[in-house]
């Protein structure tokens, strides 16, 4: 059975917080779990495969079609609250995207029965992973992840079993995008857009890592055995 960790750097990420997500990960994860890093740049790394965002289809195109046209940057958006500066995150498309599409670069030889994990690259692995941790997380179930009581989950974190519901569970998330029917859901940031395409698949088995979690729910979920998640104004600046 493999096990393939997946993550996303681009900009300045890659440096701010990047580096340390691969050390980490290179120093504490068991030798057969597998790495693999979507950047839109090239990256020398010591253990893992770095892959291309540019070459994940859809990316570009969607980059092409919305990046001079301001609501999808998350401005100028009727009726949308927004901060001091007239930005609404939950409305930047244009940021969340690639968070949506970087795991078709990272699925085409699993076979059912492995396991895909989704990592943000602010995670830092701060103890040893051990063998059978993320089996023991995902149970018996389809996908082990952190929803959240009365808001969207936190998608920081979340395993997939591969199977056909996960396979369409991974396909809807990146269409969502890729034919722009994001623009049609009251937020468009991925993890609004996660839980919508979560909570449309049949039969789909979810444990919730964290029942009843509000907020900032890494420190309280069985992750916080292994992982820190630096998040928001938690990463490096």
């Amino acid at each position: 059975m493999t096990i393939r960790v997946c993550s996303l750097v681009w900009g300045t990420a890659w440096e701010r917080y990047g580096k340390t997500f691969v050390a980490s990960f290179a120093r504490y994860w068991p030798r057969a779990n597998e790495l693999v890093m979507v950047s839109d740049a090239h990256l020398a790394i010591d253990r893992g495969v770095p892959l291309p965002l540019q070459a994940i289809p859809g990316v570009d195109a969607f980059r092409r079609r919305w990046s001079d046209i301001p609501k999808a940057s998350g401005r100028e958006i009727a009726g949308v609250k927004v901060d001091e500066n007239g930005y609404s995150w939950r409305h930047d498309a244009l940021k969340w995207m690639p968070q949506a599409m970087a795991p078709m670069a990272a699925l085409d030889d699993l076979k059912d029965g492995d396991i895909f994990v989704w990592l943000d690259a602010d995670v830092e692995t701060i103890k040893p992973v051990p063998n059978g941790w993320v089996q023991d997380l995902l149970g018996i179930c389809d996908i082990a992840c952190l929803q959240r009581a009365g808001t969207h989950s936190e998608i920081g974190f979340y395993a997939l079993r591969m199977n056909s519901r996960t396979r369409l569970l991974l396909e809807k998330f990146a269409m969502f995008y890729r034919t722009d029917k994001v623009f049609e859901l009251r937020e468009w940031h991925s993890a609004f857009v996660f839980d919508r395409c979560l909570e449309s698949i049949p039969g789909m088995v979810v444990r919730n890592l964290n029942p009843g979690g509000k907020g900032h729910v890494f420190p309280t979920s069985p992750l916080a055995a292994c992982l820190v998640h630096h998040k928001g104004k938690r990463k490096p600046q």
